[in-house]
Order: structure tokens, then C-alpha cells, then sequence
């Protein structure tokens, strides 16, 4: 990874002064791991004050860092894993985080200030093995991203200081796939989405099935030709998240990716570490108050492609 950065741009107010970034560059690792203790915010919310479903975590800059915003979210990296693992050793999450800064501007007659936040996507995490560093590094390059769009649409204004970053986590409980449930309105359109009308509760195999037998029909009776294709033994219907990487393990063949429409958005919530096998599936996992179902992403390419434009 190219790790040469244009760190002219993020000066210190005592130096020459900010600059808008020529280009975005990628967030450099740390030299060694950071060992500043990790302290939680003071102000840890609580969903309805119960069983701390909402906490989050609030790490300020070092008196070096504090002057640069590149330095500060590259010495912060571990420091974020460790809010994550954390979390995670309880149950599945949500998270996002999102970085406060100072900044000023000379006027005519006097100084402004503003103090503007920016954050980054939100992200899903099921357990341990989920927690990706790729996923912190894009949520970095999402907020200098804004943080350089603001510069360059407000004239004048100047980085005095970082204030902190916040790692906002909510405990999340994503659901297994059951029986048939129609698209919602925004995919209808989208052509590149196999909804299988299932009266049981084997949307996940019948979608797997359909895609390494390359069958487009939403019926299931055309599906079950196939039904011991897949080794489903220990399995237990409706096929939780968590019960994948068994499904990986048991099928050498296969690798599975679970994707989410939430809020008007595809989150991924399962990448597969099952790299170069035969058949690599990808599923659309809908979900509502009492049930939830699994939907075939035939081109995963085409589909978010399409959705994005719409």
C-alpha cells in the first residue's frame, strides 16, 4: 500500500496556513501501536437505560496530533479495533464514527471560529472475525473526504485543532432468512435480484442453489432437483448468519457474502474470507418486524450499480 502522503495540506495554525488537499490520499498505518490507554466517553448513552445497547466511545489527540488530522486517525487505528473487539465480545454492532474539529478564519475586523463534525458510513460487525481494518480505514478517508469538500466550499477557513473522534457502536441483532417476503418498492425495478416464493424456510438454500445451478426461476419445485447439492448436515432452518461459515466449511465449493437493505442502503454485514472458490454467492437478507428473507443478488456488480443510479 502506498503510504507517501501530502501532509502540506493539514498544517498547524503556528505554520503556514491550510491549504485545500490536491487529492484525497490513503490513511497511513501507524509506526507501532498506539499506547495511549483507551478511555471510554464520559457521556455513554443508553437506549431506553437499558443493557447499554448504545454506547459510545470518545478518544481525543495527543499534544502532537492534535494539529493534524491524518496523524491523529493513523496513531488511533488499534485504539478503535479495541472499541470494536470490545463490543463485539457481547454482540453484534453497529458503528460509525465521526471526528470534531476547530477551525478559524480571519475576518475584517475580528476572528471566526466553527467547530464542524464529520463522519463516517456506518458499518455492521457480527463477531470477532468481522472487525476489518479496511472498514476504519474507509470510514477515515470518508471523513477527510468531507472535511476537504468543506474547505474547499467555505473559503478562509483554517485547522486549529482536532477536538476528538467518537466511535458511536449500537447493538445490533440481525435476523435468519425464513419465508417469502416481497422486494420493497426501491428494488422492484432493479432486474438483477431472484426472489424465490419459499413456503418453508429455506430461502438461503434455495437462493444458493439457484445460483450454482445458474437457474432463474422464482419457483421452488425448479430448485429441488438440486436440494443435496449443498451439505446442510448440522444445519438448522431458518440459516442464521452465524451458521455460514459452517455452510463454507461443509461446501468447499462455496463462499456466501450477506448484504442488507437498510435506510435506503445496501450495507454489507458478511464478507466471505473464502477466497477463489467455484461458486461465490451473494444475498440480499430483507427483513421486518416478524420475519425475514433471503433474496438472490444474481450480479452483484450490475445490482448496486443500478440501485446507486436510481
Amino acid at each position: 500500500m502506498n503510504l507517501d502522503h501530502d501532509y502540506a495540506s493539514l498544517q498547524s495554525p503556528r505554520s503556514a496556513p491550510l491549504q485545500t488537499p490536491r487529492s484525497t490520499s490513503p490513511i497511513p498505518g501507524p509506526s507501532s501501536p498506539s499506547s495511549r490507554p483507551l478511555t471510554p466517553s464520559k457521556d455513554i448513552h443508553h437506549n431506553n437505560a437499558i443493557n447499554n445497547n448504545v454506547q459510545d466511545f470518545t478518544l481525543k489527540p495527543g499534544k502532537h496530533e492534535q494539529y493534524d488530522l491524518l496523524v491523529f486517525f493513523a496513531n488511533i487505528k488499534q485504539n478503535i479495533e479495541q472499541v470494536l473487539i470490545s463490543r463485539l465480545k457481547k454482540h453484534a454492532i453497529k458503528w460509525y464514527v465521526s471526528v470534531q474539529v476547530e477551525l478559524i478564519k480571519e475576518g475584517d475586523s475580528d476572528q471566526q471560529t466553527s467547530s464542524p463534525h464529520f463522519r463516517s458510513r456506518t458499518y455492521s460487525a457480527l463477531n470477532l472475525e468481522t472487525v476489518d481494518m479496511e472498514d476504519i480505514d474507509a470510514g477515515f478517508q470518508k471523513m477527510f473526504e468531507s472535511f476537504s469538500k468543506y474547505l474547499r466550499e467555505s473559503s478562509g477557513w483554517v485547522l486549529k485543532r482536532v477536538l476528538h473522534l467518537t466511535v458511536h457502536t449500537v447493538k445490533y441483532s440481525p435476523t435468519s432468512g425464513s419465508s417469502f417476503m416481497e422486494l420493497p418498492k426501491p428494488l422492484r425495478r432493479i432486474n438483477h435480484l431472484l426472489n424465490i416464493r419459499n413456503l418453508d424456510q429455506k430461502c438461503f438454500l434455495w437462493c444458493c442453489l439457484a445460483s450454482i445451478n445458474s437457474l432463474d426461476s422464482p419457483l421452488v419445485t425448479d430448485n429441488e432437483p438440486f436440494e443435496h447439492e449443498i451439505n446442510m448436515n448440522g444445519l438448522t432452518y431458518p440459516v442464521t448468519i452465524n451458521q455460514i461459515t459452517k455452510v463454507e466449511n461443509q461446501n468447499p465449493f462455496l463462499s456466501v457474502n450477506i448484504y442488507v437493505f437498510e435506510e435506503k442502503d445496501i450495507l454489507p454485514i458478511r464478507i466471505t474470507k473464502c477466497k477463489n472458490r467455484l461458486h461465490r454467492v451473494d444475498l440480499l437478507l430483507l427483513k421486518s418486524e416478524n420475519s425475514s428473507h433471503y433474496v438472490l443478488i444474481k450480479d452483484i456488480n450490475k445490482f448496486l450499480t443500478h440501485f446507486f443510479k436510481e
